[in-house]
């Protein structure tokens, strides 16, 4: 979630985003994630002001969410993101005995990670 998409061009000094870095370093990638959560949680991401169904505003920590996973400020695929983190918190998954052996489905934002198969048609 930490690139610039090549549509808007290359940026002065810019890598692209952090792409490589948040791919091949774990601890890399949940720094920048803490970093921009704790950004929006602050009221710092201007850019949000104008991008969702409702005003962006410090404070709302699972629209930060949203917004991380989106970009959005509480659109319907942030809100959607968010109720399915919510759903597996509280179902505790990564406590399931075989948690560790299954792999994500495909998203539509995401695409499909590594080793995972599309789910459905």
């Amino acid at each position: 979630m930490s690139w610039q998409d090549p549509r808007w061009g290359r940026l002065r000094d810019n890598q692209n985003g952090t792409f490589p870095f948040n791919q091949q370093s774990t601890a890399f990638a949940a720094d920048y994630l803490a970093s921009q959560l704790r950004g929006c949680y602050e009221g710092w991401e201007w850019w949000l002001r104008n991008t969702g169904t409702r005003d962006y505003r410090a404070g709302d920590l699972w629209g930060c969410v949203g917004a991380w996973y989106s970009g959005d400020w509480h659109s319907a695929t942030a809100d959607g993101y968010v109720s399915r983190v919510r759903r597996e918190l509280a179902r505790r998954t990564w406590l399931d005995a075989g948690w560790a052996a299954q792999l994500p489905g495909c998203d539509a934002v995401e695409g499909c990670p590594r080793g995972a198969h599309r789910r459905g048609p």
